[in-house]
């Protein structure tokens, strides 16, 4: 009996490794039908519906993407044995991640397969997630699918970040007892960290689909260049900080210039870290809105997938200029830091206290100011500067440079209430008031730097600066700044999704705003503005859901909303102080307010103007 049971034992195991021969000759047989996968990677999948066999409903794929933080499609068959041996697995990520706005749903598209078949394959593996039929292959097609037992991993903007198999327990061949690399389980956790994905494609050794033969396709001809098609997208949103003098480290203004970088190109774009916008709000709702159109950004992908072509240099846009390296124009006043600030080779222990740095005489007339910008001395060392409109009269018990330190006196400062005028931080550092406003410097009032500095490994020298252009006379509206702080928060060790909230006082009258800026430090994981009206109807009106300490920018709204008098302003911070956190500077300890980048703070800046 046991030698039967071990002759059933081998001649099953021998049908197992024939079928994977077959798979195997199905791989080679097919190299000459596929076409290069990474190309898909970092793209915006295209919209379909499905129909679910299970449920006998239709699946849209761009309503899920609106409800889920991350999609995943998992090719199936009803067939193939790599596939249906992952389906245990695929079910206990559907229950793992079902908590987490996490959507997995299976795809067949072969074309064999009748929809009665695939729903009593379902039925028999007890596959409790949605099942699609693709019988025509369109959606295979779309997404370079070409075999079964691929998972494509689509982020909360439809953008494909990972494909490949679920994890590296069966390959051609081989069956392992476990997996080493869980692969779409480490992609859909850093998807839903909003952290790049180390391994964004791996092989899959698995079944040829059986597509039906594709509708006749309009095939142009058309090629993607740089002269005609790219160079315009960098002139929008490159150039300005890539650039002779620019923060950018190296120029985007030539073709040789983006050709060179196209590998690094495409990786910042794909994986949403350039160009630097983390809003989730519709093109046009910020006017200095610098992330890519769906258009501009496929148009970089194909520029790089078809050979980075340079095109017809008759047909490049009029190069622009950058003079005298004012963005606002030539400046009407430019004022320095009175003093030069020596910053350390290293951080100390404490870190670097800010610094407070007087710049000009105190003026001797009122002013009204249309356009500031600040250029830093030792650009490599300033992480972000802060110009203040300081009244006549006011002692910002300053000590050696400095603000007295601890939590009261942070609280009880000074400086906490001095009217905002323009900051540098990286990729934002002026700003230009339309004719009818301005902000107004009083007689007698100073300007003074806050300096925030970041030591590089050698001694630096900084002396910083602003420029100034005013307005002839009174503007129609006076331009206000504020900010909302929570000073009275504790952050636990661990804390994945802490939340931190501050609140305005009821607006004495019908106002405008204009802008707003969120800061935290690098536990700072997602920030929202909402308007909480007297009525108590709210409506939010910024949402950072990807906080980059990096990039802190003021979102300028291209149309002004209107905050109805007795209205609040409501902020909510939420910090990651968890391992996950890749920012986190130690995860073990209680974190609270304090100036330095290891600490925290939570506050909210926002410019408006009374009607």
């Amino acid at each position: 009996m046991t030698s039967f049971n071990a002759t059933i034992q081998y001649i099953k195991s021998l049908a197992g490794a024939m079928v994977l021969a077959v798979v195997a000759i199905g791989s080679i047989s097919l190299e000459a039908q596929e076409f290069s996968r990474e190309r898909y990677l970092g793209r915006k999948a295209e919209d379909f519906t499905l129909p679910d066999v299970k449920s006998a409903k239709p699946w849209k794929l761009s309503e899920q993407i609106k409800q889920a933080e991350a999609t995943v499609l998992y090719f199936n068959s009803t067939e193939c044995p790599v596939t249906n041996r992952y389906l245990p697995t695929l079910i206990r990520l559907y229950a793992e991640f079902a908590d987490r706005k996490v959507a997995i749903v299976t795809v067949n598209s072969n074309q064999h397969n009748t929809a009665e078949e695939i729903a009593e394959h379902a039925r028999e593996f007890k596959l409790e997630l949605p099942i699609l039929c693709d019988a025509e292959g369109k959606v295979a097609r779309s997404l370079g699918v070409m075999r079964t037992a691929e998972a494509i991993l689509l982020d909360s903007q439809g953008k494909l970040r990972y494909r490949g198999v679920i994890d590296d327990r069966y390959e051609r061949g081989v069956t392992r007892p476990r997996a080493n690399n869980e692969y779409l389980a480490d992609a859909i956790e850093a998807v839903l960290q909003r952290r790049m994905v180390k391994t964004s494609i791996t092989d899959v050794e698995a079944c040829p689909l059986n597509l039906a033969a594709p509708d006749e396709a309009d095939d142009s001809g058309a090629q993607t260049t740089y002269s005609e098609h790219v160079a315009p997208i960098m002139q929008r949103r490159c150039q300005q900080c890539h650039r002779q003098d620019g923060i950018g480290p190296f120029k985007l203004m030539t073709y040789d210039d983006a050709e060179s970088w196209s590998e690094s190109i495409r990786e910042v774009v794909t994986q949403n870290l350039m160009p630097p916008w983390h809003a989730d709000a519709p093109h046009k709702h910020f006017s200095n809105d610098r992330s890519l159109t769906d258009k501009e950004y496929s148009t970089l992908l194909d520029w790089i997938d078809d050979g980075t072509l340079e095109g017809d240099r008759s047909k490049l846009p009029k190069p622009l200029r950058f003079t005298d390296s004012w963005t606002i124009g030539t400046p009407e006043v430019v004022l320095k830091m009175e003093k030069a600030v020596t910053v350390p080779a290293e951080t100390p222990e404490l870190g670097v206290p800010y610094k407070y740095i007087w710049a000009g005489e105190p003026f001797a007339r009122e002013m009204w100011v249309t356009a500031a910008e600040v250029h830093p001395g030792a650009t490599d060392v300033v992480h972000h500067a802060s110009v203040y409109i300081v009244p006549e009269g006011i002692d910002l018990k300053l000590k050696n440079d400095e603000r007295p330190t601890g939590l009261l006196a942070d609280w009880t400062s000074p400086i906490n209430a001095l009217p905002h005028l323009v900051s540098f931080v990286p990729g934002d550092n002026a700003f230009v008031r339309e004719d009818g406003f301005a902000m107004r410097i009083p007689k007698g009032a100073r300007l003074i730097f806050e300096m925030h500095y970041t030591p590089t490994g050698k001694q630096a020298i900084d002396r910083t600066e602003v420029g100034l252009k005013f307005a002839s006379k009174p503007p129609t509206y006076e331009v206000y700044s504020d900010a909302l702080i929570n000073y009275w928060f504790s952050i636990p060790p661990g804390a994945v999704r802490h939340q931190v909230q501050a609140k305005s006082p009821k607006f004495k009258r019908d106002s405008v705003l204009l802008t707003m800026n969120p800061h935290m430090h690098y536990r700072g994981k997602a920030f929202t503005y909402e308007l909480l009206k007297p009525s108590g109807e709210t409506t939010l009106l910024l949402n950072v859901p990807n906080y980059n300490f990096e990039w802190q920018t003021t979102y300028t709204l291209a149309k002004p909303i209107d905050i109805p008098r007795g209205s609040r302003i409501v902020c909510t911070a939420t910090f990651d102080n968890s391992k996950d956190n890749p920012f986190n500077p130690d995860p073990t300890v209680r974190v609270e307010w304090g100036e330095q980048t290891w600490q925290e703070m939570m506050l909210a800046g926002f410019e408006f103007y009374e009607k």
